[in-house]
């Protein structure tokens, strides 16, 4: 039945499953092993490279491209989502000339990094009993680094939403922005609405990838389904269990956070290591949460030197830009090399 396995931990187990079969059926043991995750298959990735761990089987490395490990941050009444995007926000209001143009990009979101770390965050944290000074003082640079007005900062309470955030940006060029990727662009029929109206980074790409799919499933395997191909929408993971027991835990929380499996599976295994690949244009799955998330993995010093992390001039999906595919590559083979 598929609630056996529609599921965090069901899912978990299920892959799981399949690699202890796979391992001794091809005598694997002595190989390298590592997992590749990307988007949910981060959150799957960390929580396997634990399972794994405790049914005697580890990893060399893990790699994590876009990552969501912990989705109790999207709970609604926690501030921290809006950290999470000021970075990608940043990024964003730059690509599409909204921002003052920095010579030296990456310095320039360092520099937006520890603003959102200090005086958004001190900001947030007083709610409604922030003082009109910093308020506006806030507002201020936020609108230098967004390029949003401040007037609608301020009437969003300096919280703005990601779907906002992508209908205002190109509002005076009657625009939208993508999600999986904000470089994308797109024409609402109601340019004065509220949110986007579709995702432009999404139609943008869906086409090529069910036909490349069902090109390959026909030509080269052979296989014909009358069945629809869905590689995103909202019939996807309805019957989800998004419950999920980290280790140690007596009873599953409701939302997954696997970076806490990650963490306990790095911690009892010091040799492995872990990747993290991300797109600077991904608002899906910004790259300031997958920061935050492993930062507060609360690893030893002596363990820190076994995350490396990677930032590519893309979206979600790193790989549709073709100089960023060829980089994250190259970065992912030495990866492999010096891991092993």
């Amino acid at each position: 039945k598929g609630s056996a396995f529609w599921g965090v931990d069901q899912d978990i187990d299920t892959f799981a499953r399949w690699i202890q079969r796979y391992i001794p059926n091809h005598h694997r043991w002595n190989s390298p092993k590592f997992i590749f995750g990307e988007s949910y298959g981060t959150t799957r990735s960390a929580g396997l490279a634990y399972v794994l761990q405790e049914r005697g089987m580890q990893l060399n490395g893990v790699l994590i491209l876009s990552s969501i490990l912990n989705y109790g941050v999207r709970d609604a009444g926690f501030d921290q989502i809006y950290m999470t995007y000021m970075p990608s926000y940043a990024a964003t209001a730059v690509y599409h000339k909204k921002a003052p143009q920095p010579a030296d990009l990456a310095a320039y979101l360092h520099q937006v990094r520890e603003w959102t770390r200090g005086p958004y965050a001190a900001a947030l944290a007083k709610g409604h009993n922030i003082s009109d000074q910093e308020l506006d003082a806030v507002a201020r640079q936020m609108s230098v680094y967004t390029g949003l007005s401040v007037q609608f900062i301020k009437d969003s309470n300096l919280r703005v939403d990601l779907s906002r955030f992508r209908k205002e940006l190109l509002r005076d060029q009657r625009r939208t922005i993508g999600r999986y990727d904000s470089r994308f662009t797109g024409i609402d029929l109601d340019a004065a609405g509220d949110s986007s109206e579709y995702d432009p980074s999404d139609t943008g790409m869906r086409p090529a990838f069910v036909a490349a799919l069902h090109d390959y499933l026909e030509r080269d395997l052979g296989y014909t389904s009358e069945l629809n191909y869905w590689p995103s929408g909202p019939n996807i993971n309805r019957a989800w269990d998004w419950k999920h027991r980290p280790p140690g835990a007596e009873r599953p929380a409701q939302v997954a956070d696997t970076a806490q499996d990650l963490a306990v599976a790095m911690r009892q295994n010091p040799h492995l290591k872990l990747y993290s690949l991300n797109g600077l244009y991904d608002m899906a799955t910004p790259f300031f949460g997958t920061e935050y998330d492993i930062a507060h993995m609360w690893l030893d010093p002596s363990l820190r030197g076994n995350i490396r992390f990677g930032y590519y001039p893309s979206g979600h999906m790193v790989y549709l830009n073709t100089d960023a595919l060829k980089q994250m590559k190259a970065d992912v083979a030495k990866f492999y090399g010096d891991a092993r």
